[in-house]
């Protein structure tokens, strides 16, 4: 298995401060063994949360924290790849202004997810997030059976990417040991945020991280 992660937002219309600064994470996962995988449960840890907090909930995920909410969309054939909106979000401190300043960015409206192609804006926001938890990294681990893992990856909330970004790092050592980090697809993120505060429109953080199937030679289904 692998996967790619990106983070989602709620824009828009004045909501709650904590919804508002909310992010959930989109993760892609692709079965590359040639037997079917049933995954059964997907968890959120926020390593060295710094000023970032994780209370956000976006219930009926699947697969959800609790293997109990297993479902047939959980499962996995050979060769394909699904989105999947993890259950836990985090809050972002300052997200929203930071989001606010950025208004003149030119999006790509007919991708989807939409995307902004200005690697100064997705540094600039790298800075931001900086200061509110630059050591802070999202921990994804997936489980199959009865939370028996069978991938873990690491998301570094300060070092983002794009599109073109999306082969892991091994870093070894450190505090928490060797891990495998995957860059975040930061301009999908921004290209979203910004979309929906030009429109003053608040989405659902799922309408972009759709979930849509991909086999391995790219054919998506729906």
């Amino acid at each position: 298995m692998h996967f790619y992660g990106q983070l989602e937002t709620v824009q828009g219309r004045p909501t709650a401060p904590d919804f508002r600064d909310g992010a959930f994470l989109c993760v892609e996962v692709a079965n590359i063994s040639s037997q079917p995988l049933l995954v059964t449960a997907v968890k959120l840890d926020v390593i060295s949360p710094q000023q970032v907090r994780s209370k956000l909930r976006h219930w009926g995920s699947c697969p959800g924290e609790d293997v109990n909410s297993v479902s047939p969309e959980c499962m996995l054939q050979p060769g394909q790849r699904k989105k999947w909106l993890l259950e836990k979000g985090i809050t972002i401190p300052g997200m929203t202004e930071f989001l606010k300043r950025q208004g003149d960015e030119f999006i790509f409206d007919h991708f989807r997810p939409r995307l902004t192609s200005n690697d100064f804006v997705i540094e600039r926001f790298n800075q931001f997030l900086r200061t509110v938890g630059e050591k802070t990294t999202l921990k994804v681990s997936i489980f199959e059976l009865n939370y028996k893992p069978i991938l873990l990856g690491h998301f570094q909330l300060a070092s983002g990417k794009d599109l073109f970004h999306s082969a892991p790092t091994l870093k070894k050592g450190g505090r928490h040991g060797d891990m495998l980090v995957y860059p975040l697809q930061h301009d999908a993120f921004l290209g979203e945020a910004l979309s929906q505060l030009k429109a003053d429109k608040t989405e659902t953080p799922s309408t972009s991280c759709t979930t849509s199937t991909e086999t391995a030679s790219g054919t998506r289904e729906q």
